[in-house]
């Protein structure tokens, strides 16, 4: 069984598999794990400002507040967030906005050497 994805998830998890080369099943698998622990630490308290972190973008404070009935019976529920962005990636922001060379440029050209070294180490 698979979480329900929205249009904007699925095709990021497209891009991911086609940019790196590894099977869609295996990149949703790794966000869904990460949503489990994601909700696992927000029930040990939930009341509680719990820091979930979003490798290399930062972290995202959340805290239940309360829950709402609606008018046509369906519960809406509060949430307080907070979002606190990494000093790398803002780091990297700043690299793009000046228009530098940046670490995210220097890595996908290491990744692609490596690519391009396994492709001619196995045809050999």
């Amino acid at each position: 069984m698979f979480l329900k994805q929205d249009e904007e998830t699925r095709h990021t998890i497209e891009e991911i598999s086609a940019l790196s080369g590894i099977q869609r099943d295996v990149i949703r698998e790794v966000w869904e794990f990460t949503f489990i622990r994601w909700v696992e630490q927000l029930t040990r308290e939930p009341t509680k400002l719990n820091n979930l972190t979003i490798p290399f973008l930062g972290s995202v404070g959340v805290r239940y507040v309360e829950d709402q009935l609606g008018m046509d019976g369906t519960i809406e529920t509060t949430v307080d967030s907070f979002v606190s962005l990494s000093p790398f990636f803002k780091k990297v922001i700043g690299e793009v906005y000046d228009g530098k060379q940046n670490t995210i440029t220097e890595l996908l050209e290491i990744k692609i050497d490596n690519a391009i070294s396994n492709i001619i180490d196995g045809n050999d």
